[in-house]
């Protein structure tokens, strides 16, 4: 599923904030002194999450047509590209911590450097006041390098442009079963086997050709937490059959949806050939029990990528 590219415009903050004040108003003389500054990184991926997804929702309600309009609302994004503008000029003054945005790798960050030190000179009767430029952005605070010594208190601020290129997560919610009589009506989308193998689910037990066509959603809660797979005797009347002609146990594929697990299904594969008991070190990281079991041929499992998805979103 090609999920649409969005390019969402969204504000960002810089402020200074006051780290050290010295007051030699009572002096006749310069007083010298050195001072190193800590910058501290933070960021929360759920915030970042809500704010993306109301700066979607606004634009595609801004630009919806008529009355039909993509609903972008309480859905994952994945980020593509982060660029801050400031004064009409592109500057990777943030790009330390926009990294931060784009990589995604925990949902909370904190990261910790000492600047150099800094010598600074006050004057007789006069005081010096040290600001750091402090960049906010959708979960973001960034304790920039850039420090500020001023007489009097700084209290400007500036809006800086954001725009962020974001593509909407498809999720698995559920697969369909294709039947066909050849090979040649495998349907362009299906499910492929992950070493390039036969894809045909009944492959060398006769009857119909079946393969797995996914079911995409753009909506995390109606996503597929995981697959289990069902083998008994009976035909159940409203499930399709993975075994469909071949006789012998019935054979169906139900897709779990648990609202109380952060993992949603984004990408399926098969597996044939021998047994396997794990499938992580190939970069899956759940699988069935074997579709062929208890019908001899080969081993057949069908394997699954999760992407976490945080509460706000879910």
């Amino acid at each position: 599923m090609q999920s649409p590219v969005l390019s969402l415009s969204m504000k960002g903050k810089v402020s200074w904030r006051p780290v050290f004040e010295y007051d030699n108003s009572e002096n006749e003389g310069s007083i010298t002194f050195r001072k190193k500054v800590t910058h501290i990184t933070m960021f929360t991926a759920r915030t970042f999450d809500r704010e993306v997804n109301d700066a979607a929702r606004r634009q595609t309600q801004h630009h919806a047509r008529g009355s039909v309009s993509l609903d972008l609302s309480r859905k994952a994004f994945e980020v593509l590209g982060v660029v801050a503008t400031e004064h009409a000029a592109v500057t990777t003054e943030y790009d330390a911590a926009l990294r931060l945005v784009r990589e995604r790798e925990t949902e909370i960050v904190r990261a910790t450097k000492q600047s150099t030190e800094q010598t600074y000179t006050i004057g007789p009767r006069s005081k010096l006041n040290l600001y750091q430029k402090i960049f906010t952005f959708a979960g973001l605070t960034y304790e920039c390098d850039a420090v500020k010594a001023s007489p009097r208190p700084i209290r400007e601020t500036e809006v800086v442009d954001v725009t962020v290129k974001v593509r909407p997560v498809a999720f698995i919610r559920d697969i369909e079963v294709v039947y066909g009589d050849s090979a040649a009506q495998a349907p362009p989308v299906r499910v492929a086997e992950v070493h390039g193998g036969n894809e045909d689910i009944n492959g060398g037990f006769g009857g119909k050709y079946v393969w797995l066509r996914p079911v995409y959603t753009l909506d995390p809660a109606a996503a597929a937490s995981r697959f289990d797979l069902v083998v008994q005797d009976g035909a159940h009347a409203a499930w399709p059959d993975l075994a469909k002609g071949a006789g012998g146990q019935f054979r169906y594929l139900r897709a779990v949806r648990d609202g109380m697990a952060h993992a949603k299904m984004t990408h399926l594969t098969l597996f044939r050939g021998g047994f396997l008991e794990r499938v992580d070190q190939w970069g899956w990281v759940g699988k069935t029990g074997d579709i062929n079991g208890g019908r001899k041929g080969d081993f057949l499992y069908l394997a699954w990528k999760t992407q976490t998805v945080l509460n706000s979103v879910a």
